[in-house]
């Protein structure tokens, strides 16, 4: 039987197409697993195209529009034959486009191994934000996968506040209750939980003040300027805040208080550890196809060709340290908010 991209893809859309999309892996093995000779000759060549698709997914010279397909049908196989392949391709040496797929095509296969590879702490810690985010997706997309990633939650190999407030809001509302009772649980013994609380019992001291925006720059150019931009001067770790000012003021102090409640993309500091025996640790500025670039904390921007990255490591937490609050007073918080609401329309 020749081997051809299409044919191996079709093999799932298929599937699709007969409305087996929920359940496609069991339907292609209960399409072979008759005892006839018929089935033995199909369980023979789909070993075969299965075995050709794991190979040519990983050609990194080939062109990803004919490498996605393929990765897709593994995701159709089994643990044993197309794990190891879809592992390999979840490595941070991979193209973004070629690693997302993947964690796609794991979700999918359905021996249990497979989800919780996802969710090792050494992989999750080398996912760039897009992948990262192709993980959560895919592990909030059916309850067995929800109940991996609560149960990676609970061992701490993932922390809390990498979900975020949304999906924290989604999993404590879910409509399986054992689910919605196992997150809540989780969600309010979690650090994020803890930040939260401290957050609106700093919100009435605060947000009640009238602030200073003259102050408001003294305590700027105290705790944040080695970091943040703000109206063309400040440092560049960190955020330009030039245009924050048309957040409410609540939000500000949620950033404030709470600097893991979101991390502004772009902003994620890593370390890359390269072939050549370099360390590099800076924040994520961008990412390629085949390069991923950091800008250190001197403004220095390296860019890391993926075929030279021996390891990536993402930083656990926000770059901006916890308790900058807590060495403020509650005026000089308000201040700070009201300098940076105020700053931009005084210089109109």
């Amino acid at each position: 039987m020749s081997w051809q991209p299409a044919a191996l893809s079709g093999v799932a859309a298929g599937l699709r197409a007969r409305g087996m999309a929920s359940d496609s892996q069991s339907a292609l093995m209960a399409l072979v697993s008759a005892d006839t000779p018929q089935a033995r000759v199909a369980r023979e060549r789909l070993g075969i195209q299965m075995a050709r698709a794991a190979e040519r997914a990983m050609l990194d010279s080939a062109p990803p529009e004919q490498r996605l397909p393929l990765i897709e049908l593994l995701g159709q196989g089994e643990w044993a034959s197309a794990g190891p392949t879809l592992v390999r391709l979840i490595e941070p040496q991979r193209q973004g486009a070629i690693q997302m797929a993947a964690v796609r095509a794991l979700g999918q296969v359905r021996h249990p191994a497979a989800a919780a590879t996802l969710v090792e702490p050494a992989r999750w810690q080398a996912y760039t934000p897009r992948v990262r985010d192709a993980v959560l997706t895919t592990l909030f997309s059916e309850d067995r996968l929800v109940s991996v990633l609560l149960e990676a939650v609970a061992r701490r190999d993932i922390p809390a506040s990498a979900l975020g407030a949304s999906r924290w809001r989604r999993l404590t509302a879910h409509r399986t209750a054992s689910i919605k009772q196992r997150a809540g649980a989780l969600y309010t013994a979690s650090d994020s939980a803890t930040a939260m609380q401290v957050y609106e019992r700093t919100q009435k001291g605060v947000l009640a003040r009238t602030g200073n925006p003259a102050r408001g720059a003294t305590a700027f150019a105290t705790y944040c300027a080695a970091c943040h931009t703000f109206n063309g001067t400040g440092g560049r770790a960190g955020p330009d805040l030039s245009g924050i000012r048309n957040q409410p003021a609540d939000a500000l102090l949620l950033h404030i208080v709470v600097p893991d409640y979101e991390i502004t993309p772009g902003y994620e500091s890593y370390t890359v550890q390269t072939r050549d025996a370099r360390t590099i640790l800076g924040r994520l500025e961008s990412e390629a196809p085949n390069s991923v670039t950091l800008r250190d904390a001197a403004g220095e921007a390296h860019t890391i060709l993926r075929t030279n990255v021996e390891s990536m490591t993402a930083a656990t937490s926000s770059l901006m340290p916890v308790g900058i609050d807590q060495a403020m007073s509650a005026q000089q918080l308000a201040d700070l908010i009201a300098y940076l609401k105020s700053a931009g329309r005084q210089q109109r």
